[in-house]
C-alpha cells in the first residue's frame, strides 16, 4: 500500500497563535493610520498655520466647543 503523503509540515498551535496575534496587532495599527481625524485636531492643524488674527480666533473657539463637548465641560466664561 502506498503511504499519504501530505504537502504541509504540522505547525504548532504557539506558532499559529504568534502569527495571528501579529496579523491583529497589524490590522489595528493600519485601521487607525486610515481612520478619519477628528474634527478637532484638523481644526488645530489648521489653526497652526492660520496668518489671519480673526480666522485663528474663530478656530480657536470652534476647537474649544468641540474639546468641551467630546469631554462634557463647560468653562465659566461660556455658562454666563
Amino acid at each position: 500500500m502506498l503511504e499519504a503523503k501530505t504537502h504541509f509540515e504540522q505547525v504548532s498551535l504557539e506558532v499559529v497563535r504568534k502569527i495571528t496575534e501579529d496579523q491583529l496587532r497589524q490590522e489595528e495599527v493600519d485601521t487607525m493610520r486610515n481612520a478619519p481625524k477628528e474634527q478637532w485636531i484638523q481644526l488645530c492643524e489648521q489653526a497652526s498655520t492660520e496668518q489671519d488674527s480673526q480666522r485663528l480666533l474663530l478656530l480657536v473657539r470652534e476647537i474649544n466647543e468641540l474639546l468641551e463637548k467630546k469631554h462634557g465641560t463647560r468653562t465659566k466664561s461660556n455658562r454666563l
